[in-house]
């Protein structure tokens, strides 16, 4: 499988943010599980398409093309700057945030 990468406030390996469910089924198949949340806060239902064994899950919205929104990554291996993010201490992310142009203040 390829690097799993994160574009940030762009998308996710080849799916961008508000790309159709389907883009999602093209890329990476079809979902080992698919759930549909609920935010009580926000009053908004969303479609989570679970990838276990790839270690990701993808959340789209409830709208009529089920745009993508938001990923969620367990893989250690995660690629975000071209660097395996969870390798990096706090410092560290916050220094690569800073040197690709984002000040993080907390």
């Amino acid at each position: 499988m390829q690097d799993i990468v994160i574009y940030l406030l762009k998308g996710f390996c080849q799916l961008k943010f508000g790309a159709p469910a389907t883009d999602a089924l093209a890329f990476f198949g079809q979902a080992d599980e698919t759930e549909e949340l609920f935010d009580e806060l926000l009053n908004e239902k969303s479609l989570v398409y679970h990838y276990w064994d790839r270690g990701f899950s993808l959340f789209f919205k409830n709208d009529e093309l089920k745009t993508f929104t938001c990923a969620e990554v367990d893989d250690k291996d995660v690629i975000l700057f071209e660097k395996k993010i969870f390798a990096l201490n706090e410092k560290q992310i916050t220094d690569l945030f800073k040197e690709n142009g984002y000040t993080l203040t907390e």
